[in-house]
């Protein structure tokens, strides 16, 4: 008698999660969500960088640095591609952060 109510039970909540429904992007607009920029400033103080700038580095370092900066372009074309399917705001806020962190690698 038990299983009489389980098995409705269990096609309701199937049906209720969309399985096999094709997803389809909200319609939002940017400008429906709250904007938050990351100015280069926030990163490093301009002290400090033109120090950092001015000392050497090592042929180890340097290849470091370029994994570092690929590594962040790389994370830049994901959240652009996540902001170009779904369209939010929150996305392309990150994927500008990673852009500051490239240049700040650079």
């Amino acid at each position: 008698m038990k299983h009489i109510f389980i098995l409705p039970l269990m096609a309701i909540l199937l049906a209720s999660c969309g399985v096999n429904t094709p997803q389809v992007p909200p319609q939002n607009t940017p400008a429906q969500e709250t904007e938050y920029r990351v100015s280069p400033d926030d990163m490093l103080s301009p002290t400090l960088a033109s120090s950092l700038a001015s000392s050497d580095v090592s042929e180890k370092e340097k290849n470091s640095l370029l994994q570092m900066r690929e590594e962040e372009k790389l994370a830049h074309d994901v959240y652009m591609a996540l902001y170009e399917k779904w369209g939010k705001q929150i996305f392309s806020n990150i994927a500008a952060s990673e852009e500051t962190h490239t240049n700040a690698v650079l």
